[in-house]
């Protein structure tokens, strides 16, 4: 059978990913999203209804400063700040 990967990218955000949470929601489809932490920190209640619907949800950095980069440890730094909001 054929299949189809759909992932939402730089959420959770008011304008949209309720949105889309309803339409996936209403026809019984799931996805991953993939949040950025300070949006994740500022919005828990819409992690949570993704959670709550069976999404998966990922982690895509804290700030989505691509300067994160400049080092490993600056890297792991951001990952996990926003790995650490995501799991609470």
């Amino acid at each position: 059978p054929k299949e189809v990967f759909l992932t939402f990218d730089d959420g959770p955000s008011t304008n949209n990913t309720l949105k889309d949470l309803k339409i996936l929601n209403d026809n019984n489809i799931k996805a991953t999203f993939f949040e950025i932490g300070k949006n994740a920190e500022e919005h828990p209640d819409i992690v949570k209804q993704l959670n709550d619907s069976g999404m998966s949800i990922e982690n895509h950095s804290y700030t989505h400063d691509y300067k994160m980069y400049n080092s490993v440890k600056e890297c792991f730094d951001d990952f996990n700040k926003s790995r650490s909001i995501i799991e609470g």
